[in-house]
C-alpha cells in the first residue's frame, strides 16, 4: 500500500515538472545534440513518460550548469545503475539517480536556500537529485579546473577519501571514469 502511495506521489510529481517545463520555448542551439531520449528509450527501455521528464531535467541542468548532457546521462547511468530512482549506496549515505551524500545535500541545500523537510525524500526527488548532483559536479569541476577525469573521480568517491589516499583512484585504475567512457562511447554511436 505505502509503495502504491509513493508511485501515484512520484507520477503526480513528475507530471508537475512536465507541466513546468512544457511552457519552456525552445532556443536555438548552435551544435547539433544527440537525441538522448530515444537513447535512454531504446538502450534502456525505460517507461516513455519517465524518459521524457528525465530528458527534459537532465537538459534543464545541463544548460544551467554547462554540462554535455550525454555526461549527465552516462554519470546518472553509472551512478543509479541504470537509472534507478531508488539506488541507495551500499553504505546508506547516498540516494537516488546521483547517489548523492546526505552530508553534501544538506550543505548545497543551506547554501542555496533549497528548503527540506526530510533529506532522504528530497534525494529521492529526480528533479532535485539532478539539480543537487549538477551544483556539486559543477563545483568540483571548478576546483579541478575543469579536470573531467579528476572531478567526475571526486564526485564518485567523495574529497576526502581522495585526499586520504588518491593512489587508490588513478585513471585509468580506477574504472568508474572508464565506465562514465564507455557510456559515452554508446551514446555517440546513436
Amino acid at each position: 500500500m505505502a509503495k502504491t502511495i509513493i508511485i501515484i506521489f512520484l507520477i503526480i510529481l513528475m507530471t508537475l515538472f512536465l507541466i513546468k517545463f512544457q511552457d519552456r520555448a525552445a532556443e536555438p542551439v548552435a551544435v547539433p545534440v544527440p537525441d538522448t531520449t530515444n537513447y535512454l528509450r531504446d538502450v534502456y527501455n525505460l517507461d516513455v513518460f519517465c524518459v521524457d521528464c528525465l530528458d527534459r531535467i537532465i537538459s534543464d541542468m545541463a544548460d544551467r550548469y554547462y554540462f554535455d548532457r550525454r555526461l549527465l546521462i552516462a554519470l546518472i547511468k553509472v551512478e543509479s545503475v541504470n537509472f534507478n530512482i531508488w539506488a541507495i549506496s551500499h553504505n546508506k549515505r547516498c540516494f537516488g539517480l546521483m547517489q548523492v551524500d546526505t552530508a553534501t545535500a544538506k550543505d548545497i541545500c543551506v547554501r542555496y536556500k533549497i528548503k527540506y523537510k526530510s533529506i532522504i525524500n528530497l534525494l529521492f526527488n529526480p528533479y532535485y537529485n539532478i539539480l543537487i548532483g549538477c551544483i556539486h559536479l559543477a563545483e568540483l569541476r571548478e576546483r579541478t579546473e575543469n579536470n573531467q577525469v579528476l572531478y567526475l573521480t571526486l564526485y564518485n568517491v567523495g574529497e576526502g577519501n581522495y585526499r586520504n589516499n588518491p593512489q587508490k583512484y588513478v585513471y585509468p585504475d580506477y574504472k568508474f571514469v572508464e565506465k562514465i567512457n564507455t557510456e559515452l562511447k554508446l551514446m555517440k554511436g546513436k
